[in-house]
């Protein structure tokens, strides 16, 4: 009986080593597998944090069903496209507007196409480029764009009309938000039928105010790095991203100490003062001022007449003119 337990304790000694050596073994694999995947996220947070993200393949825009693609109205110089649209009951002002009228914002883009015209060697920079109204209209001409936005689903849309109408090799297209430092946003909108309206916010806002992201967190560039993109000396600019235009268009800019000349910024203003946005722009009378220091005169957009200093307050779109532009 002795010698049965001295046995019995023998193999289990042995059985524990067994299991020692086979624990060894899956902890060394744990900790590779482990290792390889903090690799990998290191790197993808490296890769984030070189900035600019450019989707070049099909594969890195994520996968829509367009409710559907339609003609476009007819541009200046006979300008026409088509282009997908959202469903309208979740995106009632831009998809809802193209679907009844051929066009978002009609005039303005109109401008847009008769600036780019005057300017033959400038290409479209459209920072908040939406489902790509503007983008795709400047597409049309065969002339570059770069199409900046911080929300993958609008990207999705850009890229399936310029497919759509054989005009991608046209345009560079960037998935980031924009803002004068490097940092990580969080995408939000408060209306539901409105998702032309986008608004990024910092995490610390996010909390405090309980709010859900309508897309993932991403990270914001520069102004500067974007026009790093462009090759051109001269950038016809749009830029909509709700209440960050006080961050993006930075003294240099304005100023036109960029190496860049950009006759003409049109651009949503009004979104700038609501008090919800105060934080994005403390300074905004000095901010204001560039735009006269750099030699701007602030218009209609719709009809690019020049307009008195006084009136901008109460104008909600504006296009800054240079006053170079004959």
């Amino acid at each position: 009986m002795a010698r049965i337990h001295q046995i019995s304790a023998f193999l289990s000694v042995g059985a524990l080593l067994v299991m020692y050596q086979l624990y060894s073994v899956y902890e060394e694999q744990v900790t590779e597998i482990t290792n390889h995947l903090y690799q990998k996220i290191s790197a993808i947070a490296n890769d984030s944090v070189l900035g600019l993200n450019e989707l070049l393949e099909p594969e890195q825009f994520v996968e829509i069903e367009p409710q559907e693609c339609l003609p476009l109205a007819e541009f200046d110089g006979g300008i026409k496209t088509e282009m997908c649209i959202k469903p309208v009951e979740t995106d009632i002002w831009v998809s809802g507007a193209i679907k009844a009228y051929g066009s978002f914002e009609y005039t303005y883009v109109n401008n847009v196409v008769k600036a780019m015209a005057k300017f033959e060697n400038a290409t479209f920079l459209d920072v908040g480029s939406n489902i790509g109204m503007y983008t795709v209209v400047v597409a049309a001409m065969k002339r570059q764009v770069v199409a900046v936005d911080a929300d993958p689903v609008n990207l999705a849309y850009v890229r399936r009309s310029l497919d759509l109408t054989s005009h991608t090799e046209y345009v560079r297209i960037v998935y980031n938000s924009v803002s004068n430092e490097h940092m990580t946003l969080y995408p939000f909108r408060d209306d539901p039928s409105n998702q032309g309206r986008t608004m990024m916010k910092t995490a610390k806002q996010m909390e405090e105010h309980n709010l859900i992201g309508s897309s993932p967190p991403i990270h914001s560039v520069t102004m500067l790095e974007i026009f790093t993109l462009i090759q051109a000396d001269t950038i016809i600019l749009k830029i909509d991203i709700e209440g960050y235009e006080c961050k993006a268009l930075q003294s240099e800019i304005l100023l036109s100490l960029s190496g860049k000349f950009i006759p003409y910024i049109f651009m949503e203003f009004g979104f700038i003062k609501l008090p919800e946005n105060e934080n994005n722009c403390p300074e905004y009378k000095e901010w204001v001022e560039l735009f006269f220091l750099g030699g701007y005169m602030p218009a209609n957009p719709a009809t690019l007449e020049i307009m008195e200093k006084e009136s901008i307050d109460v104008m909600w779109d504006l296009v800054w003119v240079h006053s170079s532009v004959k």
